[in-house]
Protein backbone atom coordinates (compact mmCIF):
# COMPACT_ATOMS: atom_id res chain seq x y z
CA UNK A 1 0.00 0.00 0.00
CA UNK A 2 1.23 3.50 -0.72
CA UNK A 3 1.84 6.04 1.99
CA UNK A 4 -0.94 8.25 0.62
CA UNK A 5 -3.44 5.38 0.77
CA UNK A 6 -2.42 4.56 4.36
CA UNK A 7 -2.87 8.18 5.43
CA UNK A 8 -6.31 8.29 3.79
CA UNK A 9 -7.34 5.01 5.42
CA UNK A 10 -6.14 6.24 8.82
CA UNK A 11 -8.01 9.53 8.47
CA UNK A 12 -11.17 7.82 7.16
CA UNK A 13 -11.14 5.33 10.03
CA UNK A 14 -10.72 8.05 12.62
CA UNK A 15 -13.44 10.10 10.91
CA UNK A 16 -15.79 7.11 11.06
CA UNK A 17 -15.03 6.63 14.73
CA UNK A 18 -15.72 10.28 15.50
CA UNK A 19 -19.07 10.02 13.69
CA UNK A 20 -20.02 7.06 15.87
CA UNK A 21 -19.10 8.74 19.14
CA UNK A 22 -20.37 12.22 18.27
CA UNK A 23 -23.79 11.55 19.87
CA UNK A 24 -21.90 11.09 23.14
CA UNK A 25 -19.18 13.74 22.87
CA UNK A 26 -20.88 16.20 20.55
CA UNK A 27 -19.84 17.18 17.07
CA UNK A 28 -17.12 19.73 17.89
CA UNK A 29 -14.23 17.27 17.52
CA UNK A 30 -15.69 15.84 14.33
CA UNK A 31 -16.08 19.31 12.81
CA UNK A 32 -12.58 20.26 13.88
CA UNK A 33 -11.13 17.02 12.52
CA UNK A 34 -12.79 17.46 9.11
CA UNK A 35 -11.42 21.00 8.77
CA UNK A 36 -8.00 20.08 10.09
CA UNK A 37 -7.42 17.10 7.79
CA UNK A 38 -8.27 19.23 4.76
CA UNK A 39 -5.38 21.50 5.69
CA UNK A 40 -2.92 18.93 7.04
CA UNK A 41 -3.88 15.32 6.24
CA UNK A 42 -0.65 13.81 7.55
CA UNK A 43 -0.74 15.47 11.00
CA UNK A 44 -3.15 13.00 12.69
CA UNK A 45 -1.07 9.90 11.92
CA UNK A 46 2.16 11.68 12.85
CA UNK A 47 0.59 12.84 16.11
CA UNK A 48 -0.63 9.28 16.71
CA UNK A 49 2.90 7.93 16.24
CA UNK A 50 4.45 10.46 18.62
CA UNK A 51 1.79 10.51 21.34
CA UNK A 52 -0.45 7.45 21.18
CA UNK A 53 1.64 4.66 19.68
CA UNK A 54 3.90 4.79 22.73
CA UNK A 55 0.90 3.35 24.61
CA UNK A 56 0.53 0.46 22.16
CA UNK A 57 0.84 -2.22 24.85
CA UNK A 58 -1.96 -0.66 26.90
CA UNK A 59 -4.16 -0.36 23.82
CA UNK A 60 -3.51 -3.91 22.62
CA UNK A 61 -4.19 -5.26 26.13
CA UNK A 62 -7.34 -3.11 26.43
CA UNK A 63 -5.90 -1.52 29.55
CA UNK A 64 -8.38 1.12 30.67
CA UNK A 65 -5.50 3.05 32.24
CA UNK A 66 -4.71 4.27 28.72
CA UNK A 67 -7.58 6.71 29.09
CA UNK A 68 -6.29 7.95 32.43
CA UNK A 69 -2.56 8.41 31.86
CA UNK A 70 -1.16 11.77 32.79
CA UNK A 71 -0.16 14.00 29.90
CA UNK A 72 2.67 16.03 31.36
CA UNK A 73 3.45 17.35 27.89
CA UNK A 74 -0.01 18.88 27.42
CA UNK A 75 1.30 22.27 28.40
CA UNK A 76 3.70 22.06 25.45
CA UNK A 77 1.01 21.25 22.87
CA UNK A 78 -0.21 23.86 20.45
CA UNK A 79 -3.97 24.16 19.96
CA UNK A 80 -4.11 21.60 17.13
CA UNK A 81 -2.03 19.08 19.08
CA UNK A 82 -4.21 19.57 22.15
CA UNK A 83 -7.37 18.86 20.16
CA UNK A 84 -5.84 15.79 18.52
CA UNK A 85 -4.81 14.56 21.96
CA UNK A 86 -8.36 14.97 23.23
CA UNK A 87 -9.68 13.03 20.23
CA UNK A 88 -7.32 10.11 20.83
CA UNK A 89 -7.61 10.10 24.62
CA UNK A 90 -11.41 10.27 24.69
CA UNK A 91 -11.05 11.96 28.04
CA UNK A 92 -14.15 11.45 30.14
CA UNK A 93 -15.84 9.31 27.50
CA UNK A 94 -14.73 5.78 28.26
CA UNK A 95 -16.36 5.62 31.69
CA UNK A 96 -19.67 6.86 30.30
CA UNK A 97 -20.19 4.31 27.52
CA UNK A 98 -21.65 0.81 27.63
CA UNK A 99 -19.61 -2.37 27.23
CA UNK A 100 -20.38 -2.74 23.51
CA UNK A 101 -19.20 0.82 22.85
CA UNK A 102 -16.07 0.17 24.92
CA UNK A 103 -15.32 -2.88 22.82
CA UNK A 104 -15.88 -0.87 19.61
CA UNK A 105 -13.49 1.79 20.93
CA UNK A 106 -10.78 -0.82 21.37
CA UNK A 107 -11.46 -2.20 17.88
CA UNK A 108 -10.97 1.26 16.37
CA UNK A 109 -7.80 1.89 18.38
CA UNK A 110 -6.40 -1.51 17.37
CA UNK A 111 -7.15 -0.77 13.71
CA UNK A 112 -5.44 2.63 14.02
CA UNK A 113 -2.40 0.89 15.53
CA UNK A 114 -2.35 -1.53 12.58
CA UNK A 115 -2.53 1.24 9.98
CA UNK A 116 0.11 3.20 11.87
CA UNK A 117 2.46 0.23 11.83
CA UNK A 118 1.96 -0.24 8.08
CA UNK A 119 2.65 3.47 7.61
CA UNK A 120 5.78 3.25 9.76
CA UNK A 121 7.04 0.30 7.71
CA UNK A 122 6.34 2.15 4.45
CA UNK A 123 8.16 5.25 5.76
CA UNK A 124 10.93 3.15 7.34
CA UNK A 125 10.23 4.66 10.77
CA UNK A 126 11.73 2.67 13.63
CA UNK A 127 9.48 1.87 16.57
Amino acid sequence: MTITVLIKQFNNLLHSFLIQISPIIGSNYLSYYKRFTKINAIAPINFFIENVYIHKTKIINKDENYFNHNDDVLKHYNNDQYKLNEIFKLRGLYDKIDDESKNNTWIYLHALIGLTEEYMIAKNIKN
